[in-house]
């Protein structure tokens, strides 16, 4: 037997929560609420006012980057997410205000 046969690429595997650069990685299937799907965010990377709209960029959870701008919104579910973000970059714009609630 050669290495080469041992560490063919069909033989190896990815691990969850640390693939090898280059592996395609299949993005989680999204939970339903309320008869709409969701995705979970892993945490905020950005926040900023758009036409008066308060934006964010997100890290989701299973998923590579992405860096397009999603309305305040859509993160009805992830306030701890929110906060988080906020505590830590207290400069950025936001919070919603209605968090709290």
């Amino acid at each position: 037997m050669k290495i080469h046969d041992i560490f063919s690429p069909d033989k190896l595997r990815k691990a969850a929560n640390d693939p090898l650069p280059g592996q395609i990685q299949e993005p989680p299937e999204p939970i339903e609420i309320n008869d709409d799907q969701e995705w979970e965010v892993e945490r905020i990377l950005d926040s900023r006012l758009y036409r008066r709209k308060l934006q964010y960029q997100v890290k989701w959870e299973g998923f590579d980057e992405d860096r397009t701008w999603y309305p305040a919104s859509n993160f009805i579910g992830s306030p701890h997410r929110l906060r988080a973000f906020h505590v830590d970059y207290p400069n950025r714009p936001g919070p919603p205000k209605r968090l709290k609630d």
